[in-house]
C-alpha cells in the first residue's frame, strides 16, 4: 500500500528480463530498509514475474512453488530453530546432480508431518497488497504471475539461494523456473545473486519438492 512504499527506501535495485519457451521472466530485485517503529528491517525484496506465452497450453492458474538455501553468517547452512524447525529434516542432501540445503520455501509452522500441506509459495504468503498473484493462461488471453518475496533476518544470515518455479495447478505441471538471490556478508556491500532462467525445475528443485511430499504425505514417510 501507499503507507507501505513510503517507509520503505531502495539502496541497489537490478532489473532482469528472459525468454523460455513457455514465457517470459521479468524479475525486479532490490535491497531495501522498511522504517519499522523504532528501528530499519532490511530485507532483499524479490519480484518475480512469469508471464506465459502463445506456446504455453491454457491454464485457469498459474502460481509458484519456491526452493531456498540459507546460508548462516558463519558461512554454514543455516539450521532453522522453534515452530520452523521441520524444514531442518526435509532439505536436500548433496549427491551427484543435487545440491544439498534446499527445501521448499513454506510455513512449517502452519503444517504437521504426515499431513498434507500445499508446496505453493502464494499459500503461505500471499503478499496480495504488494502485487503478487496468481496468473492465467486460456485461448484469448493471459495474465502474468507475480510472487512478491521479502527475504530478512541479514543479522543472522550471509546468503539466500531461491528457485522459483511457475506451474500450473490445474494438473501441477512446471512451466518454467528463475534462480535468483542475494549475499550480504558481515563484511562489504549487499550483492545480487542471479542465475537466470530454465526450462524446467533443477533436479535439486526435484529433490527437494519430493522430500517435502514424502514429510507431509499422509503416512509421515
Amino acid at each position: 500500500d501507499d503507507e507501505w512504499a513510503s517507509r520503505t527506501k531502495v539502496n541497489k535495485e537490478l532489473k532482469v528480463t528472459s525468454q523460455t519457451r513457455s514465457g517470459a521472466w521479468s524479475v525486479s530485485l532490490a535491497w531495501v530498509s522498511i522504517e519499522m517503529i523504532v528501528d530499519y528491517w532490511e530485507a532483499l525484496r524479490g519480484v518475480v514475474e512469469f508471464s506465459p506465452n502463445s506456446d504455453a497450453a491454457q491454464c485457469s492458474s498459474i502460481s509458484f512453488i519456491q526452493t531456498a538455501k540459507v546460508t548462516g553468517n558463519d558461512g554454514e547452512d543455516y539450521h532453522w530453530p522453534l515452530a520452523e524447525a521441520p524444514r531442518n529434516e526435509m532439505k536436500t542432501l548433496a549427491s551427484f546432480g543435487v545440491e544439498g540445503g534446499f527445501y521448499i520455501d513454506h510455513k512449517a509452522a502452519d503444517c504437521w508431518k504426515g499431513a498434507q500441506c500445499s508446496p505453493y509459495y502464494r499459500d503461505h504468503w500471499p503478499n496480495t497488497e504488494d502485487g503478487s498473484r496468481d496468473g492465467r493462461k486460456d485461448a484469448d488471453s493471459s495474465r502474468a504471475a507475480v510472487l512478491v518475496d521479502y527475504p530478512h533476518g541479514w543479522e543472522f544470515i550471509s546468503a539466500i539461494s531461491l528457485e522459483a518455479c511457475a506451474f500450473c495447478r490445474d494438473d501441477d505441471t512446471p512451466l518454467s523456473c528463475f534462480q535468483w538471490g542475494g549475499r550480504w556478508g558481515m563484511i562489504g556491500e549487499p550483492e545480487f545473486l542471479v542465475e537466470g532462467s530454465t526450462e524446467k525445475p533443477t533436479v535439486t528443485f526435484q529433490e527437494a519438492l519430493a522430500r517435502f511430499e514424502g514429510y507431509y504425505s499422509p503416512s509421515g514417510k
